[in-house]
């Protein structure tokens, strides 16, 4: 109730404790103010913490672990067979080079899927036992691309696994591209990492910069800046769930699907340019 009137109350002078409120934050109020109502109206409660569900949520950052494992496959998949020579073996096959390259990149899909769902599972069970169950069938309230929907928590958080899958592929495809590129297993690998971890840090002085009211212009289209995509959903804290933002974001217009799009075409990009070097080079 008191998350309905202060955002009412904001959006009625126009600005709130940040200053003036632009379309964008405008939105964002009236989308909280629908969530919290929303609540209310099902006794749609908020996920405690030490509940089931509150400790498999706080095991969906693990996800972003496995791409250190993917960078380091994908880092020496194709530069391995050149650096051995079994590439000419691959050659000799009755079969095409694309076709080479989509079974490795399939393999690398194969691979993270499956650790995913090893994880997820793993997650499940742990949590389930420490916890009991308890809670399993709690619901959560939320906005997706402008529209307040009501699902199973559950379900929530395997849409946050499933979100995070898709900068974990990004960077696997990022470490492939410059395994096909370099036909070094070693920069590959080591340029990858570098990258990821360098992102982080520069992702967070962006978002102090933004939080101080500096934006830079174009910063938004980077792919690490996009890469966060649960940070445009709630979390567990009752505060979160009703009025509070999700996570700060470089640029005030930035969405999910903005998000989501700039990852896929940095995906396709980095794919394309890995089987085309794969494709054209001349094998010595």
């Amino acid at each position: 109730l008191n998350s309905i009137e202060g955002n009412r109350f904001s959006l009625l002078r126009g600005e709130d404790d940040a200053g003036l409120l632009n379309a964008n934050r405008k939105k964002e109020l009236e989308l909280d103010v629908r969530i919290a109502e929303e609540r209310l109206k099902n006794n749609a409660q908020p996920v405690e913490s030490d509940s089931f569900l509150g400790l498999l949520d706080s095991t969906v950052s693990s996800v972003s672990l496995i791409s250190l494992i993917l960078m380091v496959l994908a880092g020496g998949m194709i530069a391995t067979e050149f650096s051995t020579g079994t590439v000419k073996l691959l050659l000799i096959t009755p079969h095409k080079r694309r076709e080479i390259f989509w079974a490795k990149g399939m393999i690398l899909l194969e691979i993270t899927l499956i650790a995913t769902g090893a994880l997820f599972v793993a997650s499940f069970l742990l949590c389930g036992i420490l916890s009991g169950f308890s809670g399993i069938g709690d619901m959560q309230v939320l906005a997706l691309f402008g529209q307040v929907v009501r699902l199973p928590y559950l379900l929530f958080v395997l849409l946050k696994y499933l979100l995070n899958l898709l900068p974990v592929l990004v960077y696997g495809a990022l470490a492939l591209m410059l395994s096909a590129v370099t036909r070094k297993g070693a920069v590959a690998i080591a340029v990858s990492i570098i990258l990821y971890v360098g992102s982080s840090m520069v992702t967070t002085i962006l978002l102090v910069l933004s939080g101080a009211g500096i934006i830079i212009p174009g910063m938004k289209f980077l792919f690490f800046c996009n890469t966060d995509l649960t940070g445009y959903l709630p979390g567990m804290n009752s505060m979160m769930n009703m009025g509070m933002p999700a996570g700060l974001k470089i640029d005030p217009s930035m969405t999910l699907g903005f998000s989501v799009v700039v990852l896929l075409v940095y995906l396709v990009c980095f794919l394309w340019i890995a089987r085309d070097s794969f494709c054209r080079r001349d094998i010595k």
